[in-house]
């Protein structure tokens, strides 16, 4: 999220004196879904029996691509439940509920 969307969010909640929430999904990076066959060597100590790789199946810490998988799962959870996409921060999701709106920013 960009940092003026931040301060923007911010100010909003406090003119209408709204709850502002803040929370870290500690597994996140482990959560996202590759969409490329990646391989890696084995760590340091694993012993292997010939010369062999490993299939990585879901995105893991130090993985170039796990925010940005990270980032797809949760926006398409956001977008189920109807949230919108800011075309001028692509991190800012928001949903009018009645006459009040919910807004979620994302930080990575």
């Amino acid at each position: 999220m960009k940092w003026d969307s931040l301060r923007i969010l911010l100010k909003i909640a406090a003119m209408k004196k709204s709850v502002v929430k803040f929370f870290d999904v500690k597994t996140a990076y482990l959560n996202g879904i590759l969409n490329e066959e990646l391989y890696m060597e084995p760590p340091k100590g694993y012993e292997l029996r010939s010369n062999k790789v490993f299939k990585i199946n879901k995105s893991i810490y130090g993985l170039p691509q796990s925010g940005r998988c990270w980032y797809n799962k949760f926006s398409e959870i956001l977008a189920q439940a109807g949230l919108k996409k800011l075309k001028s921060d692509p991190s800012v999701y928001t949903k009018r509920a009645g006459k009040e709106f919910i807004h979620i920013g994302m930080i990575l």
